[in-house]
């Protein structure tokens, strides 16, 4: 995990920790694979996820989630609206989407 982004931000990286290890027990994949280059279909998912609600929900720049994903900005913009698509036409998805984000089981 990279610490050294702006201080005010820390707690936000704490909460980032929980929901990695969230969506890394709902996708049945470990915190490295969702941090490697690995590209399979399930990793690349879990990583769009946690991209998207790292920034929408935690408010993070596209920049710090980035870094906290070991992605460039311009891949979590992608991310972001891919997720924000499939958002719209899939309610399953949205509800998926909304229990990873609020803890809900």
């Amino acid at each position: 995990m990279n610490y050294w982004v702006a201080p005010c931000v820390n707690r936000k990286l704490l909460n980032s920790e929980n929901l990695m290890k969230r969506i890394c027990k709902h996708f049945k994949i470990t915190e490295e694979e969702l941090l490697s280059n690995k590209r399979t279909q399930i990793v690349v998912d879990a990583r769009s996820i946690l991209a998207y609600i790292l920034h929408k929900k935690y408010g993070l720049t596209t920049t710090n989630t980035g870094e906290i994903i070991n992605r460039d900005h311009s891949t979590v913009t992608y991310f972001t609206k891919k997720i924000e698509g499939f958002i719209e036409f899939d309610k399953d998805f949205k509800k998926k989407i909304t229990n990873l984000m609020y803890n809900y089981n």
